[in-house]
């Protein structure tokens, strides 16, 4: 994991993971964007810890980059729930 924030919006959480391709450099960098609020409403849990664990299990494994989102800065940004 490069970075874990809170953005200052506070219903925002921001974590950047880099998935290794080999023993020298990243094969992808994904910067995921958790929504709590919206989180909060899908799994209809007012805890946002438990929110934001619901979709926490997704870094684990290398991600499907969607088609159509270019790196910014290097970093493939998706937000949860999916816009």
């Amino acid at each position: 994991m490069r970075s874990f924030d809170v953005l200052p919006n506070e219903d925002t959480v921001a974590a950047v993971i880099e998935y290794y391709g080999n023993d020298e450099r990243p094969n992808a960098v994904v910067g995921y964007k958790f929504v709590i609020s919206h989180l909060r409403r899908m799994i209809g849990n007012t805890d946002p810890a438990a929110a934001a664990f619901a979709y926490l299990h997704d870094m684990a494994v290398q991600p499907t980059i969607p088609s159509g989102r270019e790196a910014i800065d290097g970093i493939h940004w998706i937000t949860f729930p999916h816009s």
